[in-house]
């Protein structure tokens, strides 16, 4: 199947960008055929990581990879270079999917750093008959009250 040539334009950039889809799609076919048991994403990723050895690169690039390594990050490809690989859909896809990513942990933190927290210093002063939480109850409910619901369904 030969593949269709994408509107990147006659200018330098545009030959660049048609050529390194072009060798991305070979790569990816080649390694489709080498690995047939692994799913699309773990040959994508495969794909991406041996376009990303055969060139050059720059010390931003080796700092980044040592970060994300200290970090835990999962993949040693830049995400500029992911994105630019990338349809626009899945561009968009990919952003929305990291949106939300990021909301849940935001949402996770909050309810681990303060309102678990507080709600045990809530009901220690309970039981205890004490009054030396930072927040009673009531005052809980109206802060924390629609976290739960908005958390689980996100999750």
């Amino acid at each position: 199947m030969a593949l269709k040539p994408c509107d990147f334009g006659d200018d330098e950039e545009g030959r660049e960008l048609e050529k390194s889809r072009k060798e991305y799609v070979q790569v990816l076919r080649d390694l489709r055929k080498q690995h047939p048991e692994e799913d699309i994403e773990t040959v994508e990723r495969m794909a991406l990581e041996t376009l990303m050895a055969k060139g050059p690169k720059s010390r931003a690039f080796y700092r980044v990879a040592a970060t994300r390594k200290m970090t835990g990050g999962e993949s040693e490809v830049p995400d500029n270079v992911v994105r630019k690989l990338m349809s626009p859909r899945q561009q968009v896809f990919m952003e929305l999917l990291q949106t939300e990513s990021n909301y849940v942990g935001i949402l996770q933190t909050i309810v681990a750093m303060f309102k678990q927290p507080l709600e045990e210093m809530a009901e220690e002063d309970t039981n205890n008959g004490k009054n030396q939480a930072l927040l009673n109850n009531t005052e809980l409910k109206i802060i924390f009250g629609s976290l739960p619901p908005i958390f689980e369904l996100h999750q």
